[in-house]
């Protein structure tokens, strides 16, 4: 007579605690898996700024001279921009699109005086560039307009990558005075390579930002502000101020990589990131380099150092890469 036999089961208590072993594994692993794609993440965020870095240079091999950072007049000079109602304007962003194989959407652009909105640019500016956006912000590829301005439909191609105006609040703009006009990228002027006396490997050109929000009004201060690919909006009926340098270029004044609850003008005027610690740059030469947000950083403002009550040698390392002209050459290896 044979016997029977009884394969013997799992018991409940065997079973959890295999199921516990596989999840302490999968917990251990985890921060592996993310960590490397995060790795993955920050060195294809590196190559769209050595692009970016590398067109900057293609374009100053055409032009003796770098493109400049916002044009409130015409790039092809056949009209004229408005200043004061911020209208139209054109970013650096878009000077550089022939030179990074994009030249099929520049192409498109009617530049004789007509804005971002207007026809047929309005068909146009929606076009997403594949290295405009850093794969870490998880940001999205529009930003919609606000409720007041002429829509755009998905809305207008958004950036992380803005360019260096110079060393404090306003380096921009066009109507400030030379000193404070320091950077590479200033409203309706181009720098030559003379004019970069601290030399183009210890000087920054384009560096990180990262929004918060929705895609309509961020956290970097709204609509107005967010970094576009293109440029500035046209406004209808004096609605609404349109945007002008803030969403292509950013100023070293501030401190990288704010805490949330710092006003929005420190978040709409700084540099930031969503890779730990820091963010990346491209500096003038075309290399690119990640800068800790640790990195030495004095909120001085422009008059204190104009009048020679703070000289240059105690104003902070990261405003001085923020300059091509301050006679005080800072490593970028700090």
């Amino acid at each position: 007579m044979s016997k029977l036999h009884h394969r013997r089961g799992f018991t409940l208590v065997e079973l959890l605690v295999v199921i516990a072993i596989i999840g302490i594994l999968v917990g251990l692993l985890l921060p592996a898996v993310q960590a490397a794609r995060e790795a993955a993440r920050r060195m294809q965020c590196s190559n769209n700024l050595k692009q970016i870095g590398l067109s900057f240079h293609n374009y100053a091999s055409s032009h003796k001279k770098f493109p400049p950072g916002f044009l409130f007049f015409d790039p092809r000079m056949s009209g004229r921009g408005d200043r004061v109602n911020r209208q139209p304007g054109w970013g650096w962003q878009t000077m550089i699109l022939p030179y990074v194989e994009q030249g099929n959407i520049f192409n498109q652009i009617v530049f004789d005086g007509r804005g971002m909105t207007d026809a047929p640019n309005n068909e146009i500016i929606n076009q997403p560039v594949p290295f405009a956006l850093c794969p870490s912000s998880g940001d999205p590829q529009h930003i919609q307009l606000g409720p007041d301005t002429l829509p755009v439909n998905p809305g207008i191609a958004s950036s992380n990558y803005l360019g260096v105006a110079g060393s404090f609040v306003a380096s921009a703009y066009y109507n400030q005075p030379a000193g404070r006009k320091n950077g590479m990228t200033i409203e309706d002027r181009s720098i030559k390579f003379g004019d970069v006396t601290d030399g183009t490997s210890n000087t920054l050109i384009v560096g990180e930002v990262a929004f918060s929000g929705n895609g309509k009004n961020f956290g970097s201060g709204g609509f107005l502000w967010d970094p576009k690919w293109y440029g500035s909006f046209q406004t209808r009926g004096g609605l609404a101020r349109a945007d002008g340098p803030e969403c292509v270029m950013r100023a070293g004044q501030f401190r990288m990589n704010p805490p949330s609850v710092v006003s929005a003008n420190v978040k709409r005027n700084s540099f930031k990131s969503r890779h730990t610690g820091g963010a990346q740059f491209a500096l003038a030469d075309g290399s690119v380099h990640f800068i800790s947000e640790n990195i030495d950083h004095t909120q001085t403002g422009w008059g204190p150092v104009n009048n020679g009550s703070v000289p240059w040698s105690q104003v902070g390392t990261f405003q001085r890469l923020c300059s091509r002209n301050d006679g005080q050459v800072a490593s970028i290896d700090l």
